[in-house]
């Protein structure tokens, strides 16, 4: 099941300037858009002294145990969990059903301009995938399931290289759509709206759409 719209080349561009923007407001070391399965999305600051691709699947993997703790306490959930150390601490923040927004900054710096801060980047990134999931509503990654070591090489499609899908439309009993992936045509009983299965083409993972005309 598809866990992240498909975002473009265009939708990197977007979130590196808020995440740029991001940095000089608080003076963090280094920014970090991960999803809840851990893997690095886009990053903004020094990259050379981390270990960007590890700390995101740990903060991903720290910040998804604490919702299971919030649960032990009665809590609906934790938006976000704060590690202090002597040199540096993180912040990661809940972005959307997603997404995390993860900050690493010198000690020294108070978290709560962090926070503060990051209130405003996170209704940034949050709107840009929300246009990311309007601009292809069908499509969708699962990185886990792709098992990228890199997974900026799905993001650098730009908007002109997206096939021009036309909306689906019933046919009789059928449902007919394209592929958002290859533009392949399809047709689907329409009992089978909302069911997930693979393009006979490329593989890119489908939902029937559930439309009539």
């Amino acid at each position: 099941m598809p866990t992240l719209p498909q975002l473009i080349e265009e939708d990197i561009q977007q979130l590196d300037e808020t995440l740029r923007e991001f940095n000089a407001q608080t003076d963090a070391t280094t920014s970090l858009i991960i999803d809840k399965g851990g893997f690095l999305l886009a990053h903004q600051g020094d990259a050379q002294q981390f270990d960007l691709t590890t700390i995101g699947a740990l903060a991903s993997g720290a910040f998804m145990a604490n919702q299971t703790i919030a649960g032990l306490v009665n809590e609906k959930k934790f938006d976000s969990i704060y590690q202090q150390g002597e040199k540096f601490s993180m912040f990661v923040v809940n972005v959307d059903e997603n997404c995390l927004l993860a900050v690493i900054f010198q000690s020294r710096t108070g978290v709560g301009v962090v926070k503060f801060y990051a209130a405003f980047a996170v209704k940034r990134i949050a709107r840009q995938f929300a246009r990311a999931q309007e601009r292809s509503p069908e499509g969708g990654l699962d990185l886990s399931e792709l098992n990228a070591t890199n997974p900026q090489d799905f993001f650098r499609k730009k908007v002109a290289d997206l096939p021009a899908v036309k909306k689906p439309r019933r046919v009789g009993t059928d449902i007919h759509f394209e592929c958002h992936g290859c533009g392949q045509a399809i047709e689907v009983n329409a009992e089978g709206a909302g069911r997930e299965f693979p393009c006979p083409n490329c593989a890119e993972k489908l939902v029937v759409p559930n439309h009539s005309v």
